[in-house]
């Protein structure tokens, strides 16, 4: 759920059933190699998140976690997501705060990339990282 955050901007959340482990991880070393950067949640279905990071050597990496995302397509502070993680053990509600007005809007995994990296997922010589 979306609420009103200071000067009437929109706080985003995200709400962890399982999975916060391995997202901590990700968003832990994606914040190591880049202090600056961001994370893309996208609802895959009513209950399940896919988490995109894109780190500073132009790959993007993602975690697949049980939950609900505030909004589809939101982009928050991977410093923020990895702090609410540490804070709530990696589960529960987690409150990211407003997007960062610094990101562009094609600066993480878009729709048509999404697609792409499933294709990838199923070619013999693709590695997962999940």
């Amino acid at each position: 759920m979306r609420k009103a955050g200071p000067e009437g901007m929109v706080t985003e959340t995200l709400e962890i059933g399982s999975g916060g482990p391995g997202l901590r991880a990700l968003v832990a070393r994606a914040v190591g190699l880049d202090a600056g950067a961001s994370v893309r949640l996208r609802q895959l279905t009513g209950d399940v998140v896919d988490v995109f990071v894109t780190p500073p050597f132009e790959v993007v990496a993602s975690r697949r976690v049980q939950g609900v995302a505030s909004r589809d397509g939101a982009v928050v502070s991977a410093a923020t997501l990895a702090e609410q993680l540490k804070e709530h053990e990696s589960s529960g509600p987690l409150d990211l705060g407003p997007a960062p007005r610094s990101i562009l809007a094609g600066s993480l995994a878009a729709a048509h990339w999404l697609q792409c990296g499933r294709y990838l997922a199923g070619y013999r010589g693709a590695r997962s990282f999940r």
